[in-house]
């Protein structure tokens, strides 16, 4: 930012004239606060926070666009012509589930601009569900070891961040976790090989998503 004073003679009077201007030829810098990239929310009311700073102007105007790159479904969401310089601004909206970009735009008075980088950020709000498909229920097997399977299936993620496999869950003296696994594959079909004793048995699955998302 550059200031002038500028002074001369004035024919219609006995004194001199000033004039003040400014000259701004640096665009405004914006920090995307919220959701910060590849973030994973349980909830769909998703606080989007940014903070603007430009060198002259102490209010700018604003854009958050949701989804910029898709064209059917990307619009700009919210819109403020009162964002104050070097404040952090926050707008909150209710995201449907899926996996989202977001980025803000802002223009000063004399048209100088920016924008940010694309974020991205993830709505789980459908809990991960659990198909066992094997032992099944109810069933009388004969056999020394055999590999317990399901398959479990997020409706946002393309793994799950946990499985376990739990025998006898409400025996508090010799159930628990017989197998764990990371990472696993949604919509696959997972199996964990055992060897059970002999009895009356049950068993179940628990999936984590990457939002925190419990399945049974």
């Amino acid at each position: 930012v550059t200031y002038y004073n500028m002074t001369g003679p004035d024919v219609n009077v006995s004194t001199a004239s000033t004039v003040n201007i400014t000259i701004d030829n640096t665009r405004p810098r914006i920090i995307p606060n919220a959701p910060v990239n590849n973030t994973n929310s349980s909830s769909a009311v998703v606080t989007f926070n940014f903070t603007v700073t430009d060198t002259v102007d102490t209010v700018l105007d604003c854009n958050l666009t949701l989804d910029p790159a898709n064209s059917t479904f990307g619009a700009v969401i919210n819109t403020s012509t009162t964002v104050q310089n070097g404040t952090a601004t926050t707008f909150i909206h209710t995201i449907q589930e899926g996996r989202h970009t977001w980025n803000v735009r802002c223009l000063d008075t004399v048209s100088l601009s920016n924008q940010t980088n694309n974020l991205t950020f993830s709505v789980a709000t459908t809990l991960p569900t659990l198909t066992l498909n094997y032992p099944p229920n109810a069933s009388i097997l004969n056999s020394t070891g055999f590999a317990f399977n399901f398959t479990p299936v997020s409706n946002v993620f393309t793994l799950l961040t946990d499985c376990n496999l739990t025998l006898d869950p409400t025996n508090t003296t010799g159930g628990g976790i017989i197998n764990s696994s990371s990472n696993v594959a949604n919509g696959s079909v997972t199996s964990y090989q055992t060897t059970p004793a002999d009895g009356d048995r049950t068993w179940n699955v628990q999936c984590r998503d990457p939002a925190k998302n419990f399945g049974f």
